[in-house]
């Protein structure tokens, strides 16, 4: 099931900022690994508790999109969104970036 899972996501592009331009762009499961383990990232899952809790990604920190702008990270810290289909991440990187955040991959 796990590995269903994580297929599940690796189909899906997870969402994240860019620092350049300050847009949203689209990155895959490798560059995601590669940016996890050569920097203090942040992953965040912006789905429900509840579909956090059926599954998620190793390291992912639960912030779901309706918490995200309670959410304090220091503005050097990149930061990858993720959800299901690609819509609450994209919806969550806007608000993140909005607020100030836009050191992101």
């Amino acid at each position: 099931m796990k590995k269903v899972f994580a297929f599940i996501f690796i189909l899906f592009l997870l969402t994240a900022c860019s620092s350049k331009e300050g847009t949203i762009t689209k990155i895959n499961c490798d560059k995601m690994k590669e940016v996890m383990s050569s920097k203090e990232a942040v992953l965040l899952d912006v789905r429900s508790k509840e579909e956090y809790d059926a599954g998620h990604l190793d390291k992912a920190k639960n912030e779901p999109l309706t918490k995200i702008d309670e959410l304090e990270i220091d503005k050097e810290t990149p930061i990858i969104v993720y959800c299901k289909s690609g819509v609450r991440s994209n919806e969550a990187a806007k608000m993140l970036k909005k607020n100030g955040l836009y050191k992101y991959l």
